[in-house]
């Protein structure tokens, strides 16, 4: 690791099978039980719904782990979008959480972490993959919300508008502005149009735009090349322009010379010479930000393209859904009811537009995702979770953490003693999953064993959480005060906590 966080593995090195050397039996057995868990605790708190869209947001969210370590870019593709799925799942059950959004969001964790060791493993390899994923998907999605806030804003015939506007005022100042404006113009083109077609036509490489022996030695200069009396001369007009008293003499001039002078003075000022030359100036420099552009996508896109693009499939995939949604009238006005009155989003959606505030949000949560992998990767790299069964871990101490959330909201005392004894399973059947995958291999047949090992852990569980029970509504059905119950119940959770690990180690 170096001074500044840990090294991610180069692109080539962070593809092939997916890292977790769990059993398949107890693994998936684990992961079950903190489902099983998980819907315990969204009954108790009023969110039963909660519960189910969290166990399938983070199911999808740890089969995509999987995916994404493979070396095949259709699969990539698809892990990249079933991560966002599950993402934007797992956002939306903490919401059906409703009143109780810390019990929704530990839980939530708990089992995100106990599928990426059921599915691919909780190594340093799916961690990078996945927040690359992340990365990319963002950076598409950014793209979309630029862009929709393009369309809502009107930046286009805005800015075609403006420029119009300006050349249209400055044509009308006096004509001595116009010969300005036209000597400007023409310089311009005379001195981009050769680097606008080269760039242009790098962007279509098949295709020569001009003959350059024909066309361009005869328009095109070098700036070395502009003779010294051009500049002169354009700095000269410039001067005279500032000045009253010589665009009234220009004025004069022209209306001494009668006819003449009236065709020129309304040539100069009509625009039929400044728009022309104006509409070439913005091609021109249409050019020079498309170049821009796609210097921009090429670095990004890096040294394997296809890979990027691949893991970015969800941010693409999304992206250019609410976009899309967004510029048809009757489907932004249903999601823009579902926002709260006077809410921060609802604002935004009738300042910026819905599908840009969509993306935006979409974009927040990625953040998040991001800033929740770093933590993983710095408890991983600190070894504050287990090196192996790391997700196991990690999600059962959060799954703990969830149950006493729980117990504070009021919630039967039983669900909280339940849900720590399903925390002691998930890590002892997860333990004990990774070390038979190690020993024996995941595709060994390893079942009955595990079997075994299951059916003893959770006897014992079972009648942990029996006697924490009759001891709750058979022995001490006492009215006390709430915050002595409270205390009382941790007691007992940790007299289980105890209970379990000293007859597991017996």
């Amino acid at each position: 690791m170096s001074q500044f966080g840990p090294e991610w593995p180069d692109a080539a090195d962070t593809v092939g099978a997916p890292d977790t050397s769990a059993a398949p039996f107890s693994a998936s057995l684990a992961f079950g039980i903190a489902v099983v868990a998980t819907f315990a605790l969204g009954v108790a708190v009023g969110s039963p719904l909660g519960a189910v869209v969290t166990a399938v947001g983070a199911s999808v969210v740890g089969w995509s782990a999987g995916e994404l370590t493979s070396n095949e870019n259709s699969r990539r593709a698809v892990g990249s979008i079933s991560t966002l799925a599950g993402t934007s799942l797992l956002a939306v059950s903490i919401g059906l959480f409703g009143p109780e959004p810390f019990v929704g969001s530990v839980a939530a964790f708990a089992l995100v972490a106990v599928a990426f060791d059921r599915f691919a493993g909780l190594t340093e390899n799916t961690v990078s993959v996945v927040s690359r994923t992340i990365i990319h998907s963002g950076v598409a999605i950014a793209g979309f919300a630029a862009l929709a806030l393009l369309v809502h804003f009107h930046v286009a015939s805005t800015a075609a508008l403006t420029t119009y506007g300006l050349f249209s005022l400055l044509s009308r100042v006096s004509p001595l502005v116009s010969v300005l404006v036209i000597e400007l113009e023409v310089l311009f083109i005379v001195l981009t149009i050769e680097p606008a077609i080269e760039r242009l036509e790098r962007l279509t490489p098949e295709t020569r735009v001009f003959d350059r022996i024909t066309a361009l030695d005869v328009v095109a200069v070098d700036i070395d090349a502009v003779p010294r009396g051009v500049w002169i001369l354009v700095a000269g007009t410039g001067y005279l322009t500032a000045t009253s008293w010589a665009r009234v003499m220009f004025e004069q001039f022209l209306d001494s010379l009668s006819m003449l002078g009236t065709t020129v003075a309304f040539l100069l000022q009509s625009g039929f010479i400044t728009g022309p030359l104006g509409f070439v100036v913005a091609l021109l420099l249409a050019v020079f930000a498309v170049d821009m552009a796609r210097l921009v996508v090429m670095f990004w896109l890096g040294s394997d393209p296809s890979e990027t693009l691949s893991l970015a499939a969800g941010g693409f995939v999304v992206g250019l859904v609410v976009f899309v949604g967004g510029l048809i009238p009757p489907l932004s006005s249903i999601v823009t009811t579902t926002f709260s009155e006077g809410s921060l989003l609802q604002i935004m959606a009738r300042v910026y537009g819905t599908g840009a505030t969509l993306l935006a949000v979409v974009g927040g949560l990625l953040f998040v995702v991001l800033l929740i992998l770093a933590v993983i990767v710095y408890l991983v790299e600190h070894e504050f979770v287990p090196p192996a069964a790391g997700g196991f871990a990690l999600g059962s101490g959060l799954l703990f953490i969830a149950g006493l959330l729980a117990a504070a909201t009021d919630a039967a005392a039983i669900v909280t003693v339940a849900t720590v004894g399903a925390a002691l399973l998930v890590w002892d059947l997860g333990e004990n999953a990774v070390d038979v995958g190690q020993t024996l291999g995941t595709d060994a047949e390893t079942r009955r064993g595990e079997a075994v090992h299951a059916a003893g852990s959770i006897a014992v569980v079972t009648v942990a959480v029996v006697l924490a029970a009759i001891s709750l509504y058979v022995l001490g059905p006492l009215s006390v005060p709430a915050g002595r119950a409270r205390f009382a119940l941790l007691l007992l959770v940790v007299a289980l906590c105890g209970f379990a690990v000293a007859t597991y180690n017996e």
